[in-house]
């Protein structure tokens, strides 16, 4: 029987020469195992007609992983129309949403959620936030979490005198001094 010599490069190669040949193994590994998974890609059912039409997904993919949203949801019918209201309806309503509550966004520093849970603690209006204390709200702020202590309320009642009394060029040049 005749033996098999190898090359001398093969039997006493030197460290680098068997990483190159781990990373072309592994590398020759890994690509025959992504093909052998389908390699992310989905199976297309028979012919893909062509021309102008296009075809349904259930026509291309054989599986659930369609790209494409289900059909089975509801298409938005269009908004009722609504009708005009007069001028005097218009100024009436603004009078009356004026009463009702005043937007606390308009102070600096409070936000439509900050709002929220100064209504949901008894402050609804600008006349209540100014007869508030900081210190106050201060405690509100922090029974609400710790994400609410980078608010700073020092300001806010002063900022609700104004806004109550309808000083808004005043309130304007305060909330521009405030420190940011």
């Amino acid at each position: 029987m005749m033996a098999i010599k190898l090359p001398e490069i093969l039997v006493d190669a030197p460290i680098w020469w068997r990483i190159v040949e781990m990373a072309i193994f592994m590398s020759v590994a890994f690509f025959l195992g992504f093909r052998a998974g389908r390699g992310g890609r989905r199976e297309i059912k028979g012919n893909i007609p062509v021309g102008n039409t296009i075809p349904s997904r259930e026509e291309l993919f054989t599986d659930e992983s369609s790209p494409w949203p289900s059909t089975e949801t509801e298409i938005e019918t269009p908004p009722e129309i609504i009708p005009e209201k007069s001028s005097e309806t218009i100024i009436a309503e603004a009078f009356i949403s004026s009463d009702e509550a005043d937007d606390l966004t308009k102070i600096d520093g409070i936000g439509p959620k900050l709002a929220l849970i100064l209504k949901q603690n008894g402050i609804a209006s600008f006349e209540e936030l100014s007869a508030t204390s900081s210190l106050t709200l201060r405690k509100i702020l922090d029974n609400e979490g710790p994400q609410f202590k980078v608010h700073d309320p020092t300001y806010w009642p002063r900022q609700a005198a104004l806004a109550k009394t309808g000083n808004w060029g005043e309130l304007k040049t305060l909330q521009s001094d405030l420190p940011k």
